[in-house]
């Protein structure tokens, strides 16, 4: 059988095609499940939430694992009902408006979800401070509400973007594609310039543990 020789030029070539292709699906699911999130939860309420589609976009990195998390523990819930807890859970973490908070656990406790609600709030506050923590630990301050939102989305990309560190080698030209591919997906407020310089950070990071972890 003929072996065919790629070059290491040409398997990172590779290497990153595969990451953008997981990267782009990844992220438009996020600004999917932000805005069917608040279309869903509008139909329920008087209240007027549009104003938060733009904003929506930028959790919906938050949103699914505490979607997920509300099936697991009630699988007979609707998906409704679970739009609105989660709703409720992120207004409550990152969108400082006592209005939308205060209309949202009304329909809530109306609709008798408060002990569902209470949970999922519980693990957003874990979720939340997993990440805030994440960042120190890379050197990355998020000291506002915005901020952190802000970085939401990596929850569910860290796993891609650390199999890419370890699989490949990280060039500027890379950092600059991936940042600018996830500023423009609409999934987070912050500028390809910020991305681009957390990137670095992270890489580095991950370049580090991985060579104390070799001489351990």
């Amino acid at each position: 059988m003929m072996e065919i020789a790629i070059s290491e030029d040409v398997q990172r070539k590779l290497i990153t095609e595969s990451l953008m292709g997981d990267l782009s699906k990844v992220l438009s699911n996020l600004v999917s499940v932000g805005k069917e999130n608040i279309k869903d939860t509008q139909k329920m309420m008087k209240f007027d939430l549009k104003f938060l589609l733009t904003w929506s976009g930028t959790i919906g990195g938050f949103m699914g694992p505490l979607n997920q998390y509300i099936k697991d523990q009630n699988v007979e819930i609707t998906e409704a009902n679970i739009n609105l807890i989660v709703l409720g859970v992120c207004s409550l973490l990152f969108y400082n408006n006592e209005k939308l908070i205060s209309e949202l656990i009304s329909k809530i406790k109306e609709k008798g979800l408060i002990q569902t609600f209470e949970l999922a709030l519980e693990k957003g506050k874990e979720l939340k401070s997993a990440l805030v923590g994440f960042l120190e630990s890379i050197g990355v301050t998020a000291g506002s509400l915005f901020a952190i939102a802000s970085f939401t989305f990596l929850i569910p990309i860290l796993g891609i973007l650390n199999g890419y560190a370890q699989g490949g080698e990280i060039t500027s030209e890379s950092i600059q594609e991936i940042a600018e591919r996830i500023a423009m997906a609409g999934v987070t407020a912050l500028s390809a310039t910020t991305i681009r310089n957390f990137l670095k950070k992270f890489f580095k990071k991950v370049e580090t543990d991985g060579s104390e972890e070799s001489r351990s």
